[in-house]
């Protein structure tokens, strides 16, 4: 399949505290890439990171532990391939801006190549070199990801809101809205690609997915995500 150059993800989500290594948010690996292909984390410091298998970007001086109250927020990253231009949203409002990997790609597994996405937890191999430092204890409560650069109107009138129409957008690769439908699973709306819940990770009358391990275990986590 074909790397996208073009990204948008947004995570709803609340949490009450950030683990002494980091907060885990995102974490994409693939087999032949760098196991950190896609990672969104924050750190104690409250500094808030996007990576694309190597280096950075973040939004400078934007402290995020302000997030860290127990309310719900929205976080929302896009990413331009072809510039580089990174921007960052905290609940619809823009945060901040960094200019990263210009003329990169974000590959996605093909062929005889295995990859998995997850939340609440960092890999540093495909499925796996986890860190119990490194973890998300909190609740999620929906997913979306995009392979087109959403505009700041698109993001602020869908703050923390189910999208009206999901299949009508071409460029919506994923959209996982914490909802139990009875399977045990969490069903991706464009039917690409469900999840699957893992260890202490449960549905709760909230539409949410709480992880409250203390171990350092994976909430969720989608194998061979393509494009």
């Amino acid at each position: 399949q074909p790397a996208s150059t073009q990204l948008t993800f947004e995570i709803s989500f609340s949490a009450t505290s950030i683990p002494s290594g980091s907060l885990e948010l995102v974490s994409y690996a693939l087999s032949s890439g760098t196991s950190n292909d896609i990672n969104i984390w924050i750190d104690p410091s409250g500094d808030l990171w996007f990576r694309l298998s190597s280096g950075a970007a973040t939004p400078l001086g934007f402290d995020a532990r302000a997030l860290i109250d127990g309310t719900q927020h929205q976080l929302s990253i896009t990413w331009d391939g072809a510039t580089g231009d990174t921007r960052f949203y905290a609940d619809g409002s823009q945060i901040g801006v960094d200019t990263y990997r210009v003329g990169s790609s974000v590959p996605w597994a093909s062929g005889a190549e295995t990859s998995m996405l997850m939340f609440g937890q960092d890999q540093d191999a495909v499925g796996g070199g986890f860190d119990s430092t490194q973890i998300f204890t909190g609740n999620i409560f929906e997913v979306r990801m995009f392979t087109d650069v959403r505009t700041a109107p698109e993001i602020a009138a869908n703050v923390n809101t189910y999208l009206s129409n999901p299949s009508a957008d071409p460029n919506l690769l994923a959209n996982w809205r914490m909802v139990n439908d009875g399977s045990g699973l969490i069903s991706d709306l464009t039917g690409n690609h469900d999840l699957t819940l893992y260890n202490a990770a449960s549905f709760n009358s909230t539409f949410s997915v709480a992880e409250n391990a203390s171990n350092g275990t994976r909430i969720a986590s989608a194998v061979d995500v393509t494009d």
